[in-house]
């Protein structure tokens, strides 16, 4: 429970690991980095406003001309590249909508500085407001950019076992509200040390990644996947019995016994995983339901790998 609260802190209801961690790692990296620009680039413009008031001069067009929310470095960003990854995303909505505000108040603003009007201390106070409401979530969208970031595997580009935990115990109180039924799969590559020793750890490598993201690409788009450790990864299956998660499992573990990894020397290596399968149960430890997991995939190996086997009270 420790780890757990240690890490929950990063998130919340406003960012879903499983939207980050389907983007690339790199790119996680410069989209925070790229948020920081911005930000300092929209205090310039707010800072060329104020010039504007105080002195009398015409304001930048990028904060007060027509549809200037979408013409600015920011409104460029938001609507094109970032709008394709985080539609849906809460946080990255209220954004837009404080962006937008800003634009507004500050071509109110200008308008009355440009009549010779008197700027009312409420029209100045919506302004300074609402800039710093948008300056604040836009930071957080940065920090959660970069803490997400720093939770993916670099070798696989998945959720690293750390953010499993946040993760697990979300998927557990959703169970214990009655909410549905979820299960988590143990995944192994099979002979995986062969591979190593007869290939190199380069090959093996490739290999990892290559099951890493068959599994990421064909699963569904609710269920996350995690790097255990080693050659062994993590799937959480919500909205799912064990009978269905077996399913969706068999249909992963065929596209992997399809797939072969390229290596040096123009040769290319097949492999298969075997799976185990345990149901998410309420206030049962997560230790405990991996242990089980974990128990069925024991199982799937010493029957012959390259399959399946679900936890039951008989099997372990």
């Amino acid at each position: 429970m420790k780890q757990y609260q240690e890490i929950v802190p990063f998130f919340d209801a406003t960012l879903d690991l499983r939207e980050f961690s389907m983007l690339p790692r790199g790119e996680l990296a410069l989209m925070a980095y790229r948020l920081g620009e911005l930000q300092r680039d929209h205090d310039a413009l707010a800072e060329q406003l104020y010039r504007t008031i105080i002195c009398g001069i015409a304001a930048p067009p990028l904060l007060v001309s027509h549809n200037s929310h979408k013409r600015c470095e920011f409104g460029r960003w938001y609507n094109t590249q970032a709008s394709e990854k985080f539609a849906n995303n809460p946080l990255f909505i209220e954004l837009g909508e404080l962006h937008q505000e800003i634009h507004r108040a500050a071509t109110h603003l200008s308008k009355l500085t440009e009549e010779g009007s008197p700027i009312q201390n409420q029209d100045f106070d919506a302004f300074a407001q609402v800039r710093l409401a948008f300056r604040d979530k836009l930071l957080v969208l940065r920090d959660r950019l970069a803490g997400a970031w720093s939770f993916l595997d670099p070798l696989t580009g998945i959720l690293r076992r750390e953010a499993m935990q946040v993760i697990l115990y979300q998927e557990q109180s959703r169970v214990e509200r009655g909410q549905y039924q979820c299960c988590i799969a143990m995944v192994d590559i099979d002979h995986f040390k062969r591979v190593n020793d007869r290939y190199g750890h380069l090959a093996g490598d490739k290999t990892l990644q290559l099951v890493a993201q068959t599994l990421l690409k064909h699963s569904r788009a609710v269920d996350t996947l995690f790097r255990y450790g080693g050659e062994e990864l993590l799937v959480c299956l919500p909205s799912s019995f064990p009978n269905e998660s077996m399913q969706i499992m068999e249909r992963l573990r065929r596209d992997i016994e399809s797939q072969s990894t390229p290596i040096e020397s123009n040769g290319t290596i097949n492999v298969t995983i075997s799976i185990g399968i345990a149901p998410l149960q309420a206030k049962v430890p997560i230790e405990t339901i991996i242990a089980h997991a974990d128990q069925a995939l024991y199982q799937a190996k010493s029957e012959g790998r390259n399959r399946i086997v679900v936890y039951t009270a008989t099997n372990q």
